[in-house]
């Protein structure tokens, strides 16, 4: 899913923020999931209100 709307020039410039059930943190010893998965951000639910908007927030900046 990543990939299409990264390749799709409509969405290529939309910011993607990852919310996942799976720490990729704990598993992916080399890169941060970010990276790995192409993505401008990544969360672990269950997700703190606050966090999330942090998340947007510094997304949005970058």
């Amino acid at each position: 899913m990543v990939i299409a709307l990264r390749v799709s020039v409509e969405t290529k410039d939309t910011p993607i923020i990852l919310v996942s059930s799976v720490n990729f943190r704990n598993t992916m010893a080399d890169e941060a999931p970010e990276e790995a998965m192409e993505v401008d951000g990544y969360i672990v639910k269950p997700v703190e209100p606050q966090k999330l908007l942090e998340q947007v927030k510094s997304t949005l900046k970058a």
